[in-house]
């Protein structure tokens, strides 16, 4: 059983691999929600649903 002293040492002693982890997760969350966001906007555009660009499309006959 663990006391607070070294729950504390242990917390100091592998501090930089926690922050390495912490910013490890944190930028998987990033990532994931970048992906998330171009896969809803690619299956947006694939149905249809964003207005084409048609501003170069003078052929009306």
């Amino acid at each position: 059983m663990m006391n607070t002293t070294d729950a504390m040492h242990w917390i100091h002693e592998f501090r930089s691999i926690i922050w390495f982890l912490v910013f490890l997760a944190a930028f998987a969350v990033l990532m994931f929600s970048a992906w998330a966001f171009a896969s809803y906007v690619d299956k947006k555009e694939s149905n249809g649903s964003f207005a084409p660009d048609n501003r170069f499309n003078d052929d009306w006959d």
